[in-house]
Order: structure tokens, then C-alpha cells, then sequence
């Protein structure tokens, strides 16, 4: 008994001294919005940053089954990026390569992306959007919405680096 006793006060000190695990997993990273006023959820975007100088342009590239969007923006660090600082598109597929619907980021100036926190040592970016697109391309034979309209968004994603060569 006393054998018992001791071995179940080792591991109950031993369970104890370990450290919750604080690290990010692939999970917690998300991008999620009303488009056209249905719920639109990504799991695990990508996030990019490309330039001579690491993290200066930030493209963040969704997809949920068909659908992929993408946000491209010169990274100023935490703040209010409008239409002129953004670059978004949108599309859709069938099968995953032909291309049915496309969509660029309108004019309207009630665009919007929020960095609302920018971890580099983690390489973690989070924030929200409210993004309006317009319609390029209609493979469905005029069949889809002129605008989507992304409102109430929010992303958390965790930015690989590219690094580009240039001649």
C-alpha cells in the first residue's frame, strides 16, 4: 500500500510540473463572414508576405470546398487599411479547376481590413473585414449575384514567408 502511495504522489508531482502546451496549432487559425448574409467560415487559411523586405506585402488566401478568396495589402502594421490599400478577388470552381465565377474588389470606400494585432515573433496576424466585390465573371450563365458582400468578418492566420529574386 505504502508502494501505491508513493507511486501515485510521483505522478500526481509529475503530472503537476508539466506545462500546458501555450503553442498555436493549425486549428485555432480561421477566417470567417457573412457573405451575402449566410455564414462563410475557411479553417486554416495561408498567409503569405513577399518582398524584398519580409512581411511588407501580406496576401491571406481562403478557402472553403469551391470557394477561394484572397486579400493582398501592404502590410503597415496594426491599423485601418481602405479600398486604395487593398487588392481582394474571389472566385469559385467546380471540380477545383474550372473556374465558374469570378469577382474583384469594388471601388466602395466602405472596404475595409483591420489588423487589429500583428505578432511577429509568431508570425500570427489577426483582424476583420468588410469587403464588397464585383462581379468579373459569370460562368453560370448570368445566373450569380453582381456583388458579394463580405460584412462582419474576422481572421486569424499565421504568415510563411516567400522570398522573391529578382535579377
Amino acid at each position: 500500500m505504502e508502494k501505491v502511495s508513493l507511486l501515485s504522489l510521483l505522478c500526481l508531482s509529475l503530472l503537476s510540473a508539466c506545462k500546458k502546451d501555450s503553442s498555436t496549432n493549425k486549428s485555432d487559425f480561421v477566417i470567417f463572414a457573412k457573405k451575402n448574409n449566410s455564414t462563410w467560415v475557411a479553417e486554416i487559411p495561408t498567409s503569405t508576405s513577399m518582398g524584398a523586405q519580409s512581411k511588407k506585402i501580406v496576401s491571406i488566401t481562403a478557402r472553403t470546398g469551391e470557394e477561394t478568396l484572397n486579400i493582398t495589402f501592404n502590410n503597415k502594421g496594426v491599423g485601418k487599411y481602405k479600398s486604395a490599400d487593398l487588392y481582394a478577388y474571389y472566385y469559385s470552381t467546380i471540380g477545383g479547376n474550372a473556374v465558374v465565377s469570378g469577382y474583384n474588389l469594388s471601388k466602395d470606400e466602405s472596404n475595409e481590413l483591420i489588423v487589429a494585432s500583428f505578432d511577429e515573433d509568431k508570425n500570427i496576424i489577426t483582424g476583420s473585414i468588410n469587403l464588397t466585390l464585383d462581379k468579373t465573371y459569370d460562368g453560370a450563365g448570368n445566373t450569380l449575384p453582381n456583388k458579394l458582400v463580405f460584412t462582419n468578418g474576422a481572421f486569424k492566420s499565421q504568415i510563411n514567408y516567400a522570398v522573391l529574386y529578382t535579377n
